[in-house]
C-alpha cells in the first residue's frame, strides 16, 4: 500500500481502477482522504461542500467497479458509469478501500461502507479511546466485520536520535492545519506532531510499534514484520517498519 490517501473530489472512481499496485502486481489498496477545504477550494478551485455525503457515494459507487471493471451509479453527488469496461488485466479484485478516518461521522460512515481507516497521527490513546472504539460500533451495527486499522506514524530508525527530532520538528507541523490531525494529536496527549514522531534505533521503534498494537483496545500481535525501506539518513521518511494483527496495522514511515 502506497503513503498517498487521494481525495475523492479529484479523482473519478473509474480512474483509480485503471491505477494498479505499487509492485505492478494489482495487489492495490484505495485510500481515501476528505481532504481539507483550504486545499481544495483554493488550490484546485472545487467547492468543499458536504464532504462526507460525498464520501458516502464514493465509499458505494466503486464496489462494482472495482469488483468487475463496470459499473453504474448515479447519486447525488457523484456519478460513475463505464461505457468501455475498465477492467485491468493481471489486476485482482477487489481492491480495498480504506479512509483515513477520525471523525465521528468519517468513522460512522467508514464503519459501514469500506474496508478499513487510516488514522493520521494517533497515539495508542486516542485509538483505544475515541477511534477504535468508535469504528467498531459502526461496523457491528452494520453487521459488518471487524475492519483493517492501519495506524500511520512518522517514525525513522536513526543513531541521531537528536538531529533526526529537530528535522521532524521543521517538516510535521504542515498536518498541524488538517484539524482532525490536531484532534488526534491533543487526544493522543501531543501538542505538536512531531510528538507523535517514533525517532530512534531499531529496538526502539519497534517497540513502540509494538505497543500501538496492544494498547490500542485490545488487538493481539500478528504474526509477522513487514518490509522495512530506507532512504537518505536524516529524512523523516528514512525507513519504515510495519507491523500488522488482526484489525491493526501500525505503520511507521
Amino acid at each position: 500500500m502506497g503513503r498517498h490517501c487521494g481525495d475523492p473530489r479529484l479523482r473519478p472512481p473509474s480512474a483509480d481502477r485503471r491505477r494498479p499496485g505499487p509492485d505492478g502486481s494489482g495487489h492495490h489498496h484505495l485510500g481515501l482522504a476528505l481532504g481539507i477545504k483550504y486545499l481544495t477550494e483554493t488550490g484546485f478551485g472545487i467547492p468543499h461542500e458536504r464532504p462526507v455525503a460525498r464520501l458516502r457515494e464514493f465509499l458505494t459507487a466503486p464496489r462494482p467497479l472495482l469488483a468487475t471493471g463496470s459499473a453504474d451509479f448515479h447519486g447525488e453527488l457523484l456519478t460513475a458509469a463505464t461505457p468501455l469496461s475498465a477492467a485491468v488485466p493481471g489486476a485482482e479484485p477487489p481492491v480495498p478501500i480504506l479512509v483515513a478516518a477520525m471523525g465521528p461521522q468519517t468513522l460512522r460512515v467508514s464503519g459501514g461502507l469500506a474496508d478499513g481507516i487510516l488514522p493520521l497521527l494517533a497515539g495508542p490513546r486516542a485509538l483505544a479511546e475515541h477511534i477504535v472504539s468508535a469504528v467498531t460500533a459502526a461496523t457491528e451495527a452494520a453487521g459488518r466485520p471487524a475492519l483493517r486499522i492501519v495506524a500511520f506514524v512518522p517514525g525513522v530508525v536513526t543513531a541521531d536520535v537528536e538531529a533526526v527530532r529537530r528535522t521532524a520538528t521543521d517538516t510535521l507541523p504542515s498536518y498541524e492545519q488538517f484539524p482532525s490531525c490536531r484532534r488526534a494529536i491533543a487526544r493522543s496527549g501531543g501538542i505538536r506532531a512531531v510528538d507523535l514522531a517514533v525517532i530512534g534505533d531499531e529496538e526502539a521503534v519497534a517497540a513502540e510499534a509494538r505497543r500501538y498494537r496492544s494498547d490500542r483496545g485490545g488487538c493481539s500481535p500478528g504474526p509477522t514484520w513487514g518490509r522495512r525501506t530506507s532512504a537518505a539518513p536524516g529524512s523523516c521518511s528514512a525507513s519504515r517498519r510495519t507491523a500488522e494483527a488482526p484489525g491493526l496495522r501500525t505503520a511507521t514511515r
